[in-house]
């Protein structure tokens, strides 16, 4: 990694970053693999501390008899910020948090964290038809059964029928309605690069979806991490959200 790629990161991770170093954020991620690696690490460890931490000060508030056994707990320090130094400690302690956290989440609170396909559950609503623009033709966009039948015998590839920019997005939706992800990801994953703002939105946010459901980690952080730095994306705010509830 680059000299300056760690306070790129923590910048990140705090949600401080400018909209040059933003777009810079995302120029490194999409071109440097191990700065994408070091990126999904830190995030998943940022987010379990994170979450360990509401869950203690809710708890000692709630329970102060517990100040006693973990003294330590209740907070990272005055003012409510997490000091810098921290972080130093990340790489050596990823894998333990992330194995620990939900065990201790369940311990402090009594329930374990959602899983992927119970936050899946939770934020896949189907499209509003109010607000989807109008088909521009191809077959039925209500139901591509007769495509999925298609493929499953060999016959032909969505890339032989789907034209459109609303055909890939209703197929997509079709598809993850019947629980063919694979084929939602194909049809997603072309509309995340479309210039339609509308599909494109839809498109990163289904795909995000997809990917969580599958319990593809690495793919759905990247995902709704590209949504929660884009500004005015229409799933903005749904992603980080989204995002402080993942491991």
């Amino acid at each position: 990694m680059k000299e300056n790629d760690n306070e790129l990161i923590n910048s990140f991770l705090d949600n401080e970053l400018s909209v040059e170093e933003a777009e810079l954020f995302r120029k490194r991620y999409a071109e440097d693999p191990e700065f994408a690696r070091e990126v999904n690490q830190r995030s998943r460890v940022h987010i379990s501390l994170d979450a360990l931490s509401r869950v203690s000060r809710k708890t000692m508030a709630e329970k102060p008899f517990l100040i006693k056994i973990h003294p330590g707990m209740t907070s990272y320090g005055t003012g409510g910020r997490k000091p810098r130094g921290w972080r130093k400690v990340l790489p050596y302690a990823a894998v333990l948090v992330v194995r620990i956290a939900a065990g201790t989440v369940f311990f402090l609170t009594g329930r374990p964290k959602p899983g992927p396909a119970e936050l899946y559950t939770a934020y896949y609503k189907p499209p509003d038809p109010n607000a989807i623009p109008t088909p521009r033709g191809g077959p039925d966009l209500t139901d591509f059964s007769f495509l999925l039948e298609e493929i499953d015998r060999g016959m032909q590839a969505a890339t032989d029928t789907l034209k459109t920019p609303d055909e890939y997005f209703y197929f997509g939706v079709y598809c993850m309605n019947q629980e063919r992800f694979t084929e939602a990801i194909y049809a997603f994953s072309v509309l995340a690069g479309s210039s339609d703002r509308y599909y494109r939105d839809d498109g990163q946010w289904y795909l995000g979806l997809c990917y969580l459901k599958l319990n593809r980690m690495d793919d759905a952080i990247r995902i709704f991490s590209e949504i929660a730095l884009t500004k005015g994306h229409a799933h903005q705010e749904e992603s980080r959200e989204l995002l402080g509830k993942l491991k």
